[in-house]
């Protein structure tokens, strides 16, 4: 019989396989992860440079860290300019949706890799390389279900144009809302689906170095965080959302979070999974041990 653990790392691995089957495919499916790059002026201003990183529920099943997934670094180059890290009009954002399979009213829908309809997933900033930080968020499932019109409105202008190669430049003449996810509001307070999402869910550039991990340096970072729009479908993530009573317009629960992508000044895309909450325990337990022994020396 096979532990908890162990099935985990099953689970971990065979997520990897598929985020590294998905680095070389070109299809986009419903549910993968779109990064997405906007200038709100100068060079390349009318552009977005988008990117498909592969579906949301691979990382949702991660548990090691999978680098170098894409470099964009010449596309940035060349719409943005040879110094678009430091630039600090560009905005960067992450959105996923999952929105086949059945009909709202029949709550959700056949649950597909553990996503409902409509579960959403999106990019929160960050400015640490702790992949254990996160600021959480909740949704009602009224707003998640607004968010994923909003976004499903672009699902056939990002699957044109990342078919080739899993990234492309969108002019922002082409009829989509991809850029109204990548740059604030005017004002700047949120973003075109204000119900959910506030200004939070974008990183702004900055001149310099945003952190360091493992000695590289990220020029911008954004937490992985996913919600399912159901609390009553059949099939949910058990430990995935807290679990409230009420109708739609309640929280859903609040988003957990997978991890998070970071993003070098060569273009380069990494993704830093959360530690499973067993590394933490045998951790303590390491610890404690340690303690222990140290208490004994000293009696003796």
């Amino acid at each position: 019989m096979k532990t908890t653990t162990s099935i985990k790392a099953l689970y971990g691995a065979a997520a990897l396989a598929i985020v590294a089957a998905q680095s070389a495919s070109a299809q986009f499916a419903n549910g993968d992860l779109i990064l997405s790059f906007q200038a709100t002026g100068g060079q390349g201003a009318t552009s977005t440079v988008a990117a498909n990183l592969g579906a949301g529920y691979s990382f949702r099943d991660l548990n090691s860290n999978s680098l170098n997934l894409i470099n964009i670094g010449s596309l940035l180059t060349s719409t943005y300019g040879s110094s678009w890290f430091d630039r600090t009009d560009i905005f960067v954002s992450l959105n996923g949706l999952r929105a086949s399979g059945g009909s709202p009213a029949n709550n959700g829908g056949p649950v597909v890799n553990g996503d409902a309809r409509n579960a959403t997933y999106v990019g929160y900033q960050r400015t640490s390389g702790d992949a254990s930080t996160y600021t959480p968020w909740t949704a009602t499932t009224s707003q998640l279900q607004s968010a994923g019109t909003l976004m499903s409105t672009y699902n056939s202008t990002v699957i044109t144009a990342l078919a080739p190669t899993n990234q492309a430049v969108i002019p922002a003449s082409t009829v989509n809302t991809i850029e109204d996810f990548t740059t604030p509001k005017s004002g700047g307070v949120r973003l075109v689906n204000y119900n959910l999402y506030d200004a939070n869910f974008l990183q702004q550039l900055t001149s310099g170095v945003l952190f360091q991990k493992d000695s590289v340096g990220y020029e911008a970072s954004l937490t992985l965080q996913r919600q399912n729009a159901y609390n009553d479908t059949t099939g949910d993530l058990v430990g995935n959302v807290v679990i409230q009573t009420g109708g739609q317009d309640t929280p859903v629960g609040t988003g957990s979070n997978e991890g998070f992508f970071a993003i070098r000044n060569d273009g380069q895309v990494d993704y830093y999974a959360v530690p499973e909450p067993s590394t933490y325990a045998m951790l303590a337990l390491a610890a404690a041990g340690l303690g222990a022994h140290v208490i004994r020396r000293r009696r003796k």
